[in-house]
């Protein structure tokens, strides 16, 4: 098993705010409960970084990066979406 902060792959510092929204799964079977948390800008980060992000596993051992994104956009219908510091 291997621990992935987001501080090891992003300057959190330089974080600018986020929004926060109840969603569901990208991945089969898209069942919800999940909060999303997206940043306010693009934050950059390093080959070595994205690297060792592609080498995340699933619980079951599946490389997380074979699971891709199996659903379209969704629309944000009724959904409250929460903002912080974005600036």
């Amino acid at each position: 098993s291997m621990a992935l902060r987001l501080a090891d792959l992003i300057d959190v510092q330089k974080t600018d705010g986020y929004y926060a929204y109840a969603g569901s799964l990208t991945t089969a079977t898209c069942t919800p409960p999940v909060t999303w948390v997206v940043m306010g800008h693009v934050q950059k980060i390093s080959k070595g970084a994205m690297e060792k992000f592609l080498l995340v596993k699933s619980p079951t051992g599946q490389l997380f990066n074979e699971f891709g994104n199996y659903r379209p956009v969704q629309t944000r219908g009724a959904r409250e979406v929460y903002s912080m510091g974005v600036t």
